[in-house]
Protein backbone atom coordinates (compact mmCIF):
# COMPACT_ATOMS: atom_id res chain seq x y z
CA UNK A 1 0.00 0.00 0.00
CA UNK A 2 1.75 2.98 -1.08
CA UNK A 3 1.39 6.33 0.73
CA UNK A 4 -0.47 8.39 -1.97
CA UNK A 5 -3.22 6.22 -1.42
CA UNK A 6 -3.77 6.54 2.48
CA UNK A 7 -4.07 10.59 1.72
CA UNK A 8 -7.76 11.39 1.95
CA UNK A 9 -8.88 8.72 3.30
CA UNK A 10 -11.15 8.61 6.68
CA UNK A 11 -9.95 5.44 9.27
CA UNK A 12 -12.01 3.02 8.22
CA UNK A 13 -11.35 3.45 4.76
CA UNK A 14 -7.64 3.08 5.38
CA UNK A 15 -8.15 0.08 7.53
CA UNK A 16 -10.36 -1.34 4.85
CA UNK A 17 -7.53 -0.51 1.53
CA UNK A 18 -5.06 -2.12 4.19
CA UNK A 19 -6.89 -5.61 4.70
CA UNK A 20 -7.28 -6.05 0.89
CA UNK A 21 -3.88 -5.26 -0.14
CA UNK A 22 -3.11 -7.81 2.93
CA UNK A 23 -5.60 -10.34 1.15
CA UNK A 24 -4.25 -9.66 -2.08
CA UNK A 25 -1.00 -10.51 -0.42
CA UNK A 26 -2.26 -13.80 0.69
CA UNK A 27 -3.68 -14.73 -2.26
CA UNK A 28 -0.23 -14.43 -4.37
CA UNK A 29 1.33 -16.33 -1.66
CA UNK A 30 2.41 -20.19 -1.59
CA UNK A 31 2.37 -22.46 1.02
CA UNK A 32 5.79 -23.01 2.68
CA UNK A 33 7.54 -26.44 1.68
CA UNK A 34 9.88 -28.57 3.66
CA UNK A 35 13.12 -28.65 2.37
CA UNK A 36 13.77 -31.94 3.42
CA UNK A 37 12.68 -35.34 5.67
CA UNK A 38 14.77 -33.43 8.42
CA UNK A 39 13.58 -30.56 8.51
CA UNK A 40 11.30 -30.27 11.63
CA UNK A 41 8.23 -27.49 11.66
CA UNK A 42 7.65 -25.99 15.80
CA UNK A 43 4.31 -23.59 15.98
CA UNK A 44 2.70 -22.23 18.74
CA UNK A 45 -0.77 -21.12 18.64
CA UNK A 46 -3.11 -19.61 21.38
CA UNK A 47 -6.44 -21.19 20.18
CA UNK A 48 -8.56 -18.63 22.63
CA UNK A 49 -11.00 -21.60 23.50
CA UNK A 50 -11.48 -22.65 19.93
CA UNK A 51 -13.55 -19.03 19.74
CA UNK A 52 -12.69 -17.26 16.19
CA UNK A 53 -12.03 -13.59 15.78
CA UNK A 54 -16.04 -13.62 14.27
CA UNK A 55 -16.80 -14.97 18.19
CA UNK A 56 -17.81 -18.39 17.20
CA UNK A 57 -16.82 -21.44 19.17
CA UNK A 58 -15.25 -23.77 16.29
CA UNK A 59 -13.47 -26.66 17.52
CA UNK A 60 -13.18 -28.26 14.35
CA UNK A 61 -12.14 -25.00 12.43
CA UNK A 62 -8.88 -24.82 15.17
CA UNK A 63 -8.28 -28.81 14.14
CA UNK A 64 -8.24 -27.49 10.66
CA UNK A 65 -5.51 -24.68 11.18
CA UNK A 66 -3.79 -26.94 13.16
CA UNK A 67 -3.69 -29.34 9.89
CA UNK A 68 -2.50 -26.54 7.61
CA UNK A 69 0.12 -25.66 9.66
CA UNK A 70 1.75 -29.31 9.92
CA UNK A 71 3.69 -28.99 12.64
CA UNK A 72 5.81 -31.88 13.98
CA UNK A 73 5.38 -30.16 17.63
CA UNK A 74 2.86 -27.67 18.03
CA UNK A 75 2.48 -25.57 21.73
CA UNK A 76 -1.25 -24.68 22.24
CA UNK A 77 -2.32 -22.23 24.77
CA UNK A 78 -5.78 -21.44 25.88
CA UNK A 79 -7.25 -25.35 25.19
CA UNK A 80 -9.45 -26.55 28.10
CA UNK A 81 -12.40 -24.55 29.64
CA UNK A 82 -12.00 -21.22 31.62
CA UNK A 83 -14.56 -22.17 34.18
CA UNK A 84 -16.15 -24.97 35.72
CA UNK A 85 -14.51 -28.12 35.03
CA UNK A 86 -11.76 -27.43 33.05
CA UNK A 87 -12.53 -29.98 29.90
CA UNK A 88 -10.23 -30.12 27.12
CA UNK A 89 -12.31 -27.96 24.39
CA UNK A 90 -10.35 -30.33 21.31
CA UNK A 91 -10.75 -33.73 20.05
CA UNK A 92 -7.45 -34.88 20.71
CA UNK A 93 -7.99 -38.69 19.56
CA UNK A 94 -9.44 -37.38 16.08
CA UNK A 95 -6.55 -34.87 16.19
CA UNK A 96 -3.66 -37.62 16.41
CA UNK A 97 -5.54 -39.88 13.94
CA UNK A 98 -5.76 -36.87 10.98
CA UNK A 99 -2.39 -35.47 11.83
CA UNK A 100 0.08 -37.75 13.81
CA UNK A 101 0.35 -35.38 16.61
CA UNK A 102 0.07 -36.91 20.11
CA UNK A 103 -0.19 -35.02 23.12
CA UNK A 104 2.71 -35.30 25.65
CA UNK A 105 0.92 -36.82 29.21
CA UNK A 106 0.53 -34.49 32.02
CA UNK A 107 -0.41 -36.21 35.24
CA UNK A 108 -3.23 -34.56 37.56
CA UNK A 109 -5.10 -32.29 34.99
CA UNK A 110 -8.63 -34.25 35.51
CA UNK A 111 -10.30 -33.56 32.19
CA UNK A 112 -7.93 -30.95 30.46
CA UNK A 113 -5.83 -31.42 27.70
CA UNK A 114 -2.89 -30.13 29.69
CA UNK A 115 -1.24 -28.08 32.30
CA UNK A 116 -3.65 -25.21 32.86
CA UNK A 117 -4.66 -24.97 29.93
CA UNK A 118 -1.85 -25.49 27.64
CA UNK A 119 -0.79 -28.75 25.58
CA UNK A 120 2.49 -29.51 23.94
CA UNK A 121 1.67 -32.19 20.48
CA UNK A 122 4.41 -33.87 19.11
CA UNK A 123 4.96 -36.12 15.83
Amino acid sequence: MEIDDIKGRSLPGTVLLSIRARNARKAKATPRKRVNDTEIVVASYNVHKCIGTDRRFDPDRTARVIREMSPDVIALQEADNRFGDRAGLLDLARLELETGLVPVPVSGNGKGHGWRGNVLLFK
